[in-house]
């Protein structure tokens, strides 16, 4: 009998359904498993969009949170109507006000396991209770997603090292914020240390 070559992974998907302040949503995919990563963006464009790529919104494995800002968790209540799993950390949950019966833990250096995704919590700097970045391993590959990172942290070099895909949400010019509308308190607050 010949020898088979071994059949080829499923890819490891990204599509991004909304960038900053009007709202942030990732749909991730591998294989049979699909998560949002956040979910800030209104519930009738995350449908729309989400259908446009072939997914249902009650057909996710699982929804992960960052942390509680609007952008963020805007419609986390309508996607999360059924049964859908959140994963989020202690604080974000809190603050968000994730359902216990919903909620799955996301911890440092526990992982969580959702489909085929193996979902790690990367902690970060950020004016937010709790907030977070993940790291998603798949067997096609691995995706580290770090959204409103106030500044850099060394925790995060290891998992940028072995993604092969980085999502930064990355709409922040320090020349923009100066000369925008803000009032100097929202300035002082984008620019800090825990900001944008």
């Amino acid at each position: 009998m010949a020898d088979r070559a071994p059949a080829p992974l499923s890819p490891l998907t990204v599509q991004s359904l909304g960038s900053g302040s009007s709202g942030n949503a990732l749909l991730v995919e591998y294989g049979a498993t699909a998560v949002l990563v956040d979910c800030g963006v209104g519930i009738r464009e995350l449908g729309t969009v989400a259908r446009h790529y072939g997914r249902a919104l009650d057909s996710l494995d699982a929804v992960l949170v960052t942390h509680e800002h609007v952008d963020h968790i805007r419609s986390l209540g309508r996607v999360t109507d059924g049964a859908t799993p959140v994963v989020a950390s202690a604080g974000t949950a809190k603050m968000a006000g994730i359902r216990a019966e919903r909620h799955v833990l996301a911890v440092p250096d526990r992982p969580v396991s959702v489909g085929a995704l193996t979902v790690w919590t990367l902690p970060v700097r950020h004016d937010a209770l709790d907030p977070c970045g993940f790291f998603i391993e798949t067997p096609g590959g691995n995706l580290t997603v770090l959204t409103d990172l106030g500044c850099w942290r060394d925790n995060l070099a290891d998992a940028l090292r072995h993604s092969d895909l980085i999502v930064l949400e990355a709409n922040h010019d320090l020349e923009m914020l100066h000369r925008g509308p803000y009032p100097p308190h929202l300035k002082r607050r984008v620019a800090s240390d825990v900001g944008h």
